[in-house]
């Protein structure tokens, strides 16, 4: 019998029952505002009234936010006749659940394509703070094929919103989860669940999707959770003859009884079923794509080519713009404004939008559109020149569709250079129109401070420096960050600019870092406290908690907030996996992030580098090299990937490639402290001590001249066997707060000292 219905309206008009549960019914209903079918979810009136309306909407705040190509999104929630409930997009299409329930079981290769996409989801649950809590076939919905996750956050909710401030249940009759699918430690009703619960979850419906049975059965619940503890989990092998060894491991790992037997995190699972493969990018020829999501207005988002492409939701790449201004110092001006118009309308959540690094590939080449369009996954491509006379600005831009390589929109901006923080609006206004998109008033919260002509203008110059990466240009780019910031003390861009700079001061080693990290806290939190949603803002605070407090609890939470409130942000994904993630040893869950930056950013070299180093750190030295290789395909002249190339030849024992590395990064940048301990250390590999010993006579000469950390005066006393000269340096290193040291624990140049108990008491310190 169906319950009473509560009245939605005016905003919603139910139509009928899509399925009932023991906590919930599921309506098909009109969206009145919006002309739209939608799916509702209304709670029973009895657990509405035992979790309490504001505290239910409350806890589902946080899952509102998630926007991921395989999370069915949250559109709207409320309450109605004492009855909590909340709105998503109707798919058309059928649980998992249905499927089984006909008796239909998946082939290997399609349930781990549909446990991939499923997996991916939670990944990026996990990294906003998110653990689902009930994965189960019901709120696994198929759409052409492809997985879409239901009920995000809502298990949470409702176990939190019926908890006393002890974290006890206040009320019997509420069952968070499903037993089937709990896992051990959520069963018993553990608080301290993680994502690796969800991965156990998800263990159990792959096995059920390939076989057709549960793991466990028994006749009573109580009989089914405590299986659990007293058996262990049945291969799938047993049940399904020609499973394979690595598919079968995997499974059997992810259904372990303790949480740390088990993979670390979920795309760590999906990568090992596919046998350590990348399954988050997939190749051009594809036929199946990796992954789908459902906009309000029903389009279809596939992956391809490692970026998130959608022959139905609007995409667009926008070229660097033209510099035509009779002064080539105006180049930071066309720069300037195409990264301000990627920035503007990476912030709409119906247009997708190649990020600034792929994007600024292009800048030196031009090839087709259609190139461009391929290269990137989008469907149109924006291109411009900017003009500058005096106290004038000319914009002209030009919106062209892959499809047919033809124009579908022009415009031409005239206005005073006061009015061109303004411009970057306009365009995007104007694409997104034109690609009948939703416009940014729909798109969420959009607001624009007013910025002096002057100020904008100091930031400009000071991203245009910022993004060249010599230490001329970032001492530079604080200037002009300092002078924006006192034209406007009140523009959070420019302190978070500021901050940027100073961190990679340090971080490159060109500056103390104590003469830097402290004003780059400072200068974030500035930003921060002006504009709380500034994603790569809580990235760059989280890198300096990480590289320079040393603080791993806050910095870990910093992260998580940063890719939750940017979760298209390359950079926020890239510097939690190089910062946080790799010098705990967390490497599956710092492959996991990098792989999503490079799939947001493919054309970035320093992305692509980055995926490097997590393999070598990771002791993948052959999966290292192979990542770099590809890299420099991208760009054969970027030095700093032959510098990293050299460091993993030199690990592997190939001193004499290691060398030519070395040297070719050198020749390549002029040479940097950073490169010559690189080429000492491979020499001293190589038995060449009379070489290493010159190049570490010439470090110590450097040194007397500029500044040189002490963590590579370590690093190349370690090569040569001075091991207690090698430590005191890493003592000193200490005492300077170096953010090398964050990777003590996971540099292999650093093997030799592990036994002695100073440097033990370093890595103490630190914390790793």
């Amino acid at each position: 019998m169906e319950p009473p219905r509560p009245s939605l309206a005016p905003d919603y008009h139910l139509e009928r029952v899509l399925g009932s549960g023991g906590s919930a019914t599921v309506y098909l209903a009109a969206d009145v505002k919006h002309d739209r079918q939608v799916a509702i979810k209304i709670l029973h009136e009895e657990l509405s009234a035992t979790v309490g309306a504001e505290r239910f909407l409350r806890e589902i705040r946080v899952a509102a936010r998630l926007t991921h190509p395989n999370i069915v999104p949250l559109l709207d929630s409320g309450s109605a006749d004492g009855c909590s409930f909340y709105v998503m997009p109707f798919i058309d299409g059928e649980s998992l659940r249905a499927r089984l329930d006909r008796g239909e079981r998946s082939s290997l290769t399609e349930a781990i394509a549909l446990v991939t996409e499923v997996a991916d989801a939670l990944e990026y649950a996990h990294a906003a703070g998110i653990v689902h809590r009930d994965i189960k076939p019901e709120n696994i919905l198929l759409l052409h094929g492809h997985a879409m996750v239901a009920d995000f956050g809502i298990a949470r909710a409702l176990k939190r919103a019926t908890e006393s401030p002890s974290g006890t249940t206040t009320t019997g009759g509420v069952v968070v989860g499903t037993p089937a699918y709990m896992s051990p430690e959520q069963a018993v009703g553990d608080v301290e669940i993680d994502g690796r619960s969800d991965v156990y979850s998800l263990a159990i419906v792959l096995f059920e999707m390939v076989s057709g049975t549960l793991p466990f059965s028994a006749t009573t619940i109580q009989g089914l959770i405590s299986k659990r503890f007293i058996e262990l989990a049945p291969r799938l092998s047993s049940r399904v003859p020609g499973i394979p060894e690595a598919v079968d491991d995997a499974l059997a790992a992810a259904l372990a009884l303790d949480p740390a037997e088990r993979p670390a995190g979920a795309s760590a699972f999906a990568r090992s079923l596919s046998g350590g493969t990348n399954t988050i990018e997939r190749s051009a020829t594809t036929a199946r794509p990796a992954a789908v999501s459902v906009t309000p207005t029903g389009a279809v988002t596939t992956t391809t080519l490692g970026v998130v492409t959608d022959p139905a939701l609007p995409s667009v790449a926008v070229l660097p713009f033209a510099n035509l201004s009779s002064d080539v110092e105006n180049e930071f001006l066309s720069d300037g404004i195409t990264e301000e118009i990627i920035s503007t309308l990476s912030r709409l959540r119906t247009i997708r939008v190649a990020a600034r690094a792929s994007s600024f590939a292009f800048k030196e080449r031009r090839p087709s559109v259609q190139d461009v369009a391929r290269q990137l996954g989008v469907t149109n491509v924006l291109d411009g020149s900017v003009r500058r006379s005096g106290n004038r600005v000319r914009v002209a831009t030009q919106l062209v569709d892959a499809g047919t390589g033809f124009p579908v929109w022009a415009e031409r901006f005239d206005r005073p250079f006061d009015d061109a923080f303004t411009i970057q609006d306009e365009i995007a206004l104007a694409i997104a129109d034109a690609l009948s998109a939703t416009l940014l008033r729909d798109s969420g919260p959009w607001t624009r401070e007013a910025v002096a002509g002057a100020a904008y203008e100091h930031y400009l110059r000071g991203r245009y420096a910022l993004n060249k990466r010599t230490e001329t240009e970032l001492l530079l780019a604080t200037d002009h960050f300092i002078a924006a910031a006192s034209e406007q003390p009140d523009y959070p861009l420019a302190y978070a600019g500021l901050a940027d700079a100073l961190l990679l001061l340090g971080v490159y080693g060109a500056k103390p870092a104590a003469s830097v990290f402290p004003p780059a806290r400072d200068a974030i939190q500035k930003a921060l406290s002006l504009d709380p949603s500034l994603g790569e803002g809580h990235a760059t605070f989280g890198a300096v908690l990480a590289l320079y407090d040393w603080d791993w609890k806050q910095a870990g939470e910093t992260f998580r907030r940063s890719v939750a409130l940017s979760p298209r942000s390359p950079t926020a994904w890239q510097w939690r996996a190089m910062h946080h993630l790799l010098p705990q040893g967390r490497f599956d869950e710092a492959r996991a992030a990098v792989d999503r930056a490079r799939a947001l950013d493919p054309l970035s070299m320093a992305i692509a580098t980055s995926v490097g180093v997590v393999y070598h750190l990771a002791g993948d030295g052959a999966g290292a090299v192979r990542a770099l290789r590809r890299a420099l395909e991208l760009d054969p002249s970027f030095p700093m990937t032959y510098y990293f190339l050299g460091g993993v030849l030199r690990d592997m024992g190939d001193a004499a490639r290691a060398i030519d590395a070395f040297d070719t990064a050198i020749d390549k940048s002029g040479g940097t402290p950073e490169m010559t301990a690189g080429l000492a250390q491979a020499y001293a590999r190589a038995g060449d001590v009379d070489r290493a010993r010159s190049l570490e006579a010439e470090l110590d000469s450097i040194a007397a001249q500029r500044h040189v950390p002490h963590s590579l005066i370590a690093q190349v006393h370690a090569a040569l066997g001075n091991l207690d000269a090698a430590v005191a340096a890493i003592e000193r290193a200490a005492e300077a707060r170096e953010p090398e040291l964050v990777l003590l624990g996971v540099r292999p140049v650093y093997g030799p000292l592990h036994g002695h108990p100073r440097f033990a008491a370093v890595r103490a310190r630190v914390g790793i």
